[in-house]
């Protein structure tokens, strides 16, 4: 038979439990949902730290020393981001105003053959500007159907933005002069 003594009610081994349970800072090293952000130095459980986050890579103990490297790291991306964008900047400066023009064969009036669309854009932009522009970084009307000019607005970054100007030609080898009747 068992003696009452030695059963320890359900309160007391939660306290037992949790005042044995030691607790580790650690920095982590990307997002993880419901604990933080990549950079913050949180307070999880030693287990939990061994056991998952150490071997997968999301986390390192948070010793002085990986926190100064990690702040080194952290103000060296700052940097490199403020220079990027003082580049993308500079470019937008003389990219913006430029004037792009492309050449069309006419149907008649202004009316084009087939239409101009941001692939054409493109390839004239990047040959132009040695840039490498992806389809979704320019915003254009298109499909472009008729002669004329148009603004294209170029996003070389989310936070630079310029506006490229546009005109779209008649082709000469296709204009076709109306002959008079002798």
């Amino acid at each position: 038979m068992l003696m009452s003594s030695s059963i320890v009610p359900k309160k007391s081994c939660k306290k037992l439990l949790n005042s044995n349970m030691s607790k580790i800072s650690v920095l982590l090293l990307e997002d993880i949902q419901g604990l933080g952000r990549t950079g913050d130095i949180v307070l999880v459980n030693d287990g939990y730290a061994r056991n998952s986050l150490f071997p997968e890579g999301k986390a390192a103990a948070a010793t002085p020393i990986v926190q100064k490297k990690h702040a080194a790291k952290k103000a060296k991306s700052k940097r490199d981001k403020e220079q990027e964008l003082l580049k993308l900047q500079e470019r937008a400066q003389i990219l913006d105003g430029t004037e792009l023009t492309l050449m069309a064969k006419v149907k008649e009036g202004i009316d084009i053959f087939g239409s101009i669309t941001k692939k054409h854009i493109i390839n004239e932009l990047n040959t132009k500007a040695s840039l490498s522009l992806k389809p979704g970084q320019i915003n254009a009307p298109v499909p472009i159907k008729q002669i004329g000019s148009y603004d294209v607005a170029v996003y070389l970054s989310p936070e630079v933005e310029c506006v490229v100007k546009l005109s779209v030609v008649a082709d000469p080898s296709s204009v076709t002069e109306p002959q008079d009747d002798e």
